[in-house]
């Protein structure tokens, strides 16, 4: 019988490929920050207020993709359902951030380096305390509608979004409740193209909730934890809780 050849200690030359590939695939699917350029301004005709938006740059995921976008800096539609701010955002042309996409604004905020709408760069203090505002475990309590409706049909699990236009089943990524956690900064890396933590990804304090049917997604913070929840009833409201508006940029 072939036995394996010792190189170090008790590894083997087979356990250094290994450990090679995982590492080689790892760095294949992280994900970096969007990288943004010099843009010129958004009409005023398309927006009244680009200043209080940042340019999000458009992505290709995989099979997923999307168009530069504008993301409020602020939320808005606080207190209402993912129904009604659904509604409230369509009636401006506006529509809520993917999971994927927030992902993306998530690292674009970490990474120091966006603009507004108005073509400015954003001052790197500003963009972390946006993230911080989101990600920091504190008070008050802070709460986000996601555009992510999940759905069974002939025993698949589907993601719903566009205000539940579009389906796609759910690809393979971590189905099980951590609490606690994941770990964020790999999250936000290593997420997979619709914006789920893998299902290989490491512990830490981020508390997620993985899709559950007839449930929707939503990014919380308090002074307790901060979570990824995609088990909260779209009927939902509270005063804290509102929305991202997001525009098309053209």
């Amino acid at each position: 019988m072939a036995m394996s050849r010792k190189i170090s200690g008790n590894r083997t030359a087979e356990d250094v490929l290994r450990e090679y590939h995982r590492k080689l695939a790892e760095n294949k699917n992280k994900v970096t920050a969007p990288k943004p350029k010099q843009i010129a301004p958004v009409k005023a005709a398309n927006i009244t207020n680009p200043e209080d938006y940042i340019v999000l740059p458009g992505r290709t995921h995989g099979n997923y993709s999307y168009l530069d976008l504008l993301v409020s800096n602020e939320k808005m539609h606080l207190g209402k359902s993912w129904y009604d701010a659904h509604k409230e955002l369509q009636k401006n042309n506006e529509f809520m951030l993917t999971i994927r996409q927030f992902v993306d604004y998530l690292n674009l905020l970490k990474s120091g380096n966006a603009y507004d709408g108005a073509g400015n760069k954003v001052p790197k203090p500003e963009l972390i305390k946006i993230y911080d505002g989101i990600t920091e475990v504190k008070d008050p309590w802070r709460a986000e509608w996601l555009d992510a409706y999940f759905e069974n049909r002939n025993n698949e699990q589907y993601i719903l979004t566009e205000n539940k236009a579009k389906a796609e089943k759910l690809q393979p990524c971590l189905m099980e409740d951590k609490t606690p956690g994941i770990n964020l900064e790999y999250w936000l890396k290593n997420a997979t193209p619709q914006g789920f933590p893998p299902k290989n990804i490491p512990d830490g304090k981020l508390y997620f909730w993985h899709p559950r049917e007839d449930a929707v997604a939503g990014f919380n913070a308090n002074s307790v934890r901060a979570y990824l929840g995609c088990v909260s009833e779209p009927q939902d409201s509270n005063s804290a809780l509102g929305v991202r508006r997001a525009k098309k940029r053209v």
